[in-house]
């Protein structure tokens, strides 16, 4: 729609999607996460990538160059994927060329999963939408609810269910009946540092919320960088202090980067 627009004042809009790139901020990552072989995890996420290694900050920076110089002047409107293959058709998820035991490990050693997500009882990888999908119902099943709780700026995916747990879709989508939000963690415009005690009380007063209508609470279904509904990643703190009434029930977390989305269902 941008593209469109501004292609009426000659205006070029294109997107750059990279994929894992070498960055001081995944080495700092991998560091956290394996101080004693930081090299273990980027090795993981490379075995990942069809061409066997992770982007450089320059391969990206020259993408950028020419999607603004005069050889890219009819070129608007794009993606361009810069990822080094995984999301090629052959290899539609990087689960598909990692061994469960390299996922599992990948999983459990690098920072870029949270730790609610390290408490997995189930994972699925495919595409976002479809790994969203099958959590949430994975989650109604196990528990015979079907209410679910999300913040109020996400984005989770636009199949029919999860649309409908998507409000930033936008108020033209209607929202089902047994769905509530929260606002989004934030201790700037909250003014509290106590986080997970906030977030606590809000899904505990959805949960009442939803007994009162007659819904019986299934999932509390987050990003868990927290790269859709905010700019900060979730701390552990956000989920930690649960409330007695999510006792038996269902956390759904989940990460988006290009090529890969998984959701991880931990009980609370």
């Amino acid at each position: 729609a941008l593209a469109r627009k501004m292609a009426l004042h000659n205006i070029r809009v294109n997107c750059i999607c990279p994929g894992y790139v070498q960055t001081p901020l995944v080495e700092g990552r991998a560091s956290q996460s394996n101080p004693d072989d930081p090299t273990r995890t980027i090795s993981a996420i490379a075995h990942a990538v069809p061409l066997g290694r992770l982007g450089t900050p320059d391969e990206c920076g020259e993408l950028c160059a020419f999607l603004a110089s005069n050889e890219a002047s009819y070129i608007t409107g794009t993606q361009t994927v810069i990822d080094g293959g995984p999301t090629l058709p052959e290899t539609t998820s990087m689960g598909q060329i990692m061994s469960e035991t390299q996922t599992t490990e990948l999983m459990q050693d690098t920072a870029l999963f949270d730790d609610v997500a390290k408490q997995a009882l189930g994972r699925y990888e495919f595409d976002g939408d479809e790994a969203n999908d099958l959590a949430v119902r994975v989650a109604r099943a196990a528990t015979g609810g079907t209410g679910v709780i999300v913040t109020s700026e996400a984005y989770h995916g636009n199949t029919a269910l999860i649309t409908g747990l998507s409000p930033s879709i936008g108020t033209d989508q209607p929202m089902p009946p047994d769905m509530r939000m929260i606002p989004t963690p934030d201790t700037w415009r909250l003014g509290t540092n106590d986080i997970g005690a906030w977030m606590a009380a809000r899904v505990a007063e959805q949960i009442a919320d939803m007994r009162r209508h007659g819904f019986k609470f299934a999932a509390l279904l987050v990003d868990s960088r927290a790269s859709i509904s905010s700019k900060t990643p979730w701390k552990r703190a956000f989920c930690s202090k649960t409330p007695s009434s999510m006792r038996q029930n269902v956390t759904l977390v989940w990460e988006m980067c290009v090529g890969r989305a998984s959701s991880s269902a931990s009980t609370s």
